[in-house]
C-alpha cells in the first residue's frame, strides 16, 4: 500500500515546497531543513535531568541563565507516555504547523513574533557627571588667568629685589653693539655674584657657588669655591640619579664628603664638622660650604630659604 503522504509547505532560504512524511512504515530515514536556533535532541527526555540542568542555570549570571532559557525553549525533545490501555505512546513538544493562507490569524502571528525579534529598538542611553561642564571651562580658564598674573608677579619681584641690592642691567644707546653687549654682561654677572656674597655674609657658609641647573656653567661664586668638571657634572646628576653619590660619595673641590641626604632637590654632605650643602631651583644650583663650628641646621636654612626665593621668582 503507497504510504499516505502530506503536503506541508516550510518557508526556507529558496522558499521551496517540501514533501513531509507524517507515516514512516517503511524505516525510511527523512530529513528535513530546519532553522539555525532550533535543536533537536535525539535522546529521549529525561524528567530527573532536566531538574538538574535547571539547578545548574540556576547558578549562572542573568545572561548566561537567558542563554540557556532560549536554548531549552528551542530544543525539539520527544518521550514516551503510558496511555490508559497501558500501551506507550510518543509525543514531542514539537507542532507542525501547515498554513493554509498567508491571511491566516496564526500565520500573521509567528510572522508578527519573528519581526519584534529582529528589530532593534533604539535606546537612550543616560550619562550622570558629577562636574557642570560650563562651570568647570570657567574654572580652567580661571586658573590660566592666575598662572599668568603669577608669572608677572614673579617678574615684579625679582626686578624689585634687584633694584633694592642696586643691581640693574644699565641700557645705554650707544652705536657700537658690541660695547653695549659687554657691559650687560658684566652687570648681569654682578647681580649673581650678590647672591653667593650674601651666603657668606650670613657667617654661617665660607665658601659658595651658583652654577646653572645643567651645571655646565658657572654664574658666580664667594672665596673662590670652584668646582671641577667632573665634580659639577657628579652633582648635577645626583639629583635625578643619586646611585653614583650613594656608592662612591660627593666631591667638591677635591674634598670627598660622606652622603647624608639626596633627592631631586637637595644634596648634603659631611666630612668631620664640615660640610657640603646643595640646592637645585628651576633653573639654577646652588652649593655651599659651611666650616667647622657652625651648626648643619643653620647653614641649611639659609641656602634652603635663598633656594625658595629664587624659585619664587621663576629662577
Amino acid at each position: 500500500m503507497e504510504e499516505k503522504r502530506k503536503r506541508a509547505v516550510i518557508a526556507d532560504d529558496d522558499d521551496e515546497d517540501i514533501d513531509v512524511p507524517f507515516d514512516n512504515k517503511d524505516g525510511d530515514i527523512f530529513t528535513a531543513r530546519v532553522p539555525k536556533f532550533l535543536k533537536v535532541d535525539p535522546t529521549r527526555f529525561d524528567g530527573t535531568e532536566y531538574l538538574k540542568h535547571l539547578e545548574q542555570i540556576s547558578g549562572q549570571t542573568s545572561e548566561q541563565a537567558e542563554l540557556r532559557r532560549l536554548q531549552d525553549e528551542n530544543t525539539i525533545r520527544w518521550r514516551f507516555t503510558k496511555q490508559s490501555n497501558e500501551s506507550l505512546t510518543a509525543e514531542s513538544n514539537a507542532q507542525i504547523f501547515v498554513p493554509t493562507s498567508t491571511n491566516s490569524a496564526i500565520h500573521k502571528k509567528l510572522t508578527t513574533a519573528i519581526r519584534s525579534r529582529q528589530q532593534t529598538k533604539a535606546t537612550t542611553q543616560s550619562v550622570f557627571v558629577d562636574i557642570d561642564p560650563a562651570l568647570e571651562a570657567k574654572r580652567l580658564e580661571k586658573e590660566q588667568e592666575d598662572r599668568l598674573r603669577e608669572k608677572r608677579r614673579q617678574q615684579l619681584r625679582l626686578e624689585k629685589e634687584q633694584e633694592r641690592l642696586g643691581i640693574g642691567i644699565l641700557l645705554v644707546s650707544l652705536s657700537l653693539g658690541s660695547l653695549l653687549s659687554q657691559t650687560t654682561r658684566k652687570i648681569d654677572n654682578m647681580s649673581w655674584q650678590a647672591y653667593t656674597d650674601n651666603l657668606i655674609a650670613s657667617q654661617k657658609l665660607d665658601r659658595a657657588a651658583l652654577y646653572s641647573r645643567a651645571g655646565d656653567s658657572q654664574w658666580a661664586q664667594s672665596n673662590n669655591c670652584v668646582l671641577a668638571a667632573p665634580e659639577i657634572a657628579e652633582l648635577a646628576a645626583g639629583f635625578d640619579n643619586p646611585s653614583n653619590l650613594q656608592a662612591s660619595g660627593l666631591h667638591v673641590q677635591g674634598q670627598k664628603y660622606f652622603l647624608l641626604r639626596a633627592d631631586e632637590r637637595s644634596i648634603y654632605g659631611k666630612q668631620a664638622e664640615e660640610g657640603i650643602i646643595a640646592v637645585r631651583t628651576k633653573q639654577a644650583i646652588l652649593v655651599a660650604h659651611y666650616p667647622a663650628g657652625v651648626q648643619a641646621a643653620e647653614a641649611t636654612v639659609v641656602v634652603e630659604k635663598l633656594a625658595d626665593y629664587l624659585i619664587s621668582v621663576g629662577y
